[in-house]
């Protein structure tokens, strides 16, 4: 997406999030908002609820924030998305434009940092901060992200893929043995798509 930017931009802040790691995600907005620089932009704080639900926060919030204060979502105005259009706060009957010129997602996890929202933010056609869909998905699957660096020839560590449809309650021991004699110590195992060792 290659749009000029005015240097008065509205720029809506997303945090918060479905993920595991929203708490995460509040305090990370937070340091954005003490450090974006104002008055150049004018901050749109979109909070999203543990259930996905999206509310425009009070603009007190900011100052609060920026004087040390928490960052929490409070439910009181809904936001709403319209393909092609943008964010709307509905205010009333009646939805309000939001005039978003750029979205800063502080999102982590899954439907923040893994392509679904950089996958709708291109859907509503409104620009945002940071890779687009498929960099952010790689980024966030450890296991295709190694596949794609060996493909491509860059040194990886060896690794094994174990699907949960392969996995058999009471096998640990059987996979331990396997995997120690495979690898040599230290051994890591992770989450395909969590953020979390």
């Amino acid at each position: 997406m290659n749009r000029t930017l005015n240097i008065e931009n509205n720029v809506a802040i997303l945090y918060g999030g479905r993920s595991g790691e929203h708490e995460v995600s509040l305090r990370s907005a937070a340091s954005v908002i003490r450090h974006i620089q104002l008055p150049q932009h004018k901050i749109v704080l979109i909070g999203i609820t543990p259930d996905g639900e999206w509310f425009r926060q009070p603009s007190d919030t900011i100052k609060a924030v920026r004087h040390g204060a928490d960052l929490n979502i409070r439910m009181e105005e809904p936001v709403t998305a319209i393909p092609g259009k943008g964010l709307f706060v509905l205010l009333g009957a009646e939805p309000k434009n939001l005039e978003v010129s750029i979205v800063f997602p502080v999102l982590h996890g899954t439907f923040g940092e893994d392509g679904t929202m950089q996958g709708f933010l291109d859907i509503l056609d409104i620009p945002y901060v940071g890779s687009g869909v498929l960099g952010s998905a790689l980024g966030m699957d450890k296991a295709m992200v190694k596949c794609v660096w060996r493909d491509a020839g860059l040194p990886i560590v060896p690794f094994t893929i174990l699907h949960r449809h392969e996995f058999k309650p009471g096998s640990e021991y059987l996979l331990w043995n396997q995997w120690t004699s495979e690898f040599t110590a230290p051994l890591f195992i992770k989450p395909a798509r969590g953020g979390s060792s």
